[in-house]
């Protein structure tokens, strides 16, 4: 079942569902185009609803339907907890150092 949320801007409707995941659209439901967004890590989408309802973005998304998927509640091998995530950070070490792909290879994420 999903909720309604009300905000300040009567131009969108915001639904938040049951498992996390966001959707903003105009509230003519006429959007032209659809901007998936995915969230960092720890940080669930309803974080970044205000993000997307104040300007500039209110403005430039304004035929825009965005969706916010929810990452699912993961071990996180680095940081030693669990928490949500779209992948497990093993580590750090050479991020920064290395190029990204081979930092982040398939290899490497896989284990």
């Amino acid at each position: 079942m999903e909720k309604q949320q009300q905000n300040n801007l009567s131009e969108y409707r915001v639904t938040v569902s049951q498992t996390g995941e966001v959707t903003i659209e105009p509230i003519n439901g006429k959007a032209e185009y659809v901007l998936v967004f995915i969230h960092g890590l720890a940080q669930p989408p309803t974080q970044s609803i205000q993000f997307f309802l104040s300007d500039p973005l209110k403005t430039a998304l304004k035929n825009f339907k965005i969706v916010m998927p929810i990452a699912p509640v993961r071990s996180m091998t680095h940081h030693k907890t669990t928490t949500i995530s779209w992948f497990d950070i093993k580590t750090y070490e050479n991020s920064f150092t290395k190029p990204f792909e081979e930092v982040f290879s398939s290899e490497t994420i896989k284990g």
